[in-house]
């Protein structure tokens, strides 16, 4: 708490939007990538989840820890959600003060890098 409050919560608010307006925009430019939530990143908290065409999230996950990017894959207790996404389970990214614009762009070469080994 005292970190956050020497940061300043409108300020740790500004960086997790303007991470976030990031991911989105660099998300959502990957061939076979469906986004979940909000479009806008006012609308969100500091959280991304997707799924990469036929790929289980939990192979993505292993992919892309291959490439030092970690996500958590699976239903987030949320089970409800996953079955009227009709979905079995998504991937989530998540950023918040200790990220910066290079996370993304790390995610975004792992998404390619998943793409070329499912041949997507």
């Amino acid at each position: 708490i005292e970190y956050l409050s020497e940061i300043g919560m409108e300020k740790v608010r500004r960086h997790d939007v303007e991470l976030l307006r990031y991911a989105i925009d660099t998300l959502k430019g990957i061939k076979g990538l469906q986004l979940y939530g909000p479009e806008r990143a006012e609308e969100r908290s500091g959280v991304v989840s997707f799924n990469l065409a036929d790929v289980h999230p939990h192979d993505l996950a292993t992919i892309l820890d291959g490439e030092g990017v970690e996500i958590r894959s699976g239903h987030h207790c949320a089970q409800p959600l996953m079955e009227w996404l009709r979905v079995p389970a998504t991937s989530r990214a998540s950023f918040h003060v200790y990220n910066s614009y290079d996370d993304i762009d790390a995610l975004k070469a792992g998404l390619e890098k998943a793409r070329e080994v499912f041949r997507l």
